[in-house]
């Protein structure tokens, strides 16, 4: 699962036999941005596309 929260926190996580009550984080960056965050997040290939507030768009690259 990727989550954005916050303002601009990027968190990896998956979840624990697809219980909502429960995740274990296995990254997080935080952050990113320092307008509100909205929550759309787009993957595509190896680059992570984010939106914020304000319309600002960040690509992140992916390792392999």
């Amino acid at each position: 699962m990727i989550i954005r929260a916050n303002r601009g926190d990027l968190i990896l996580a998956e979840t624990y036999g697809r219980s909502p009550k429960a995740y274990h984080e296995i990254a997080r960056v935080p952050g990113l941005a320092r307008a509100d965050a909205w929550p759309h997040v787009v993957l595509s290939g190896r680059r992570l596309f984010l939106k914020d507030r304000y319309g600002k768009l960040f690509c992140l690259s992916l390792p392999e």
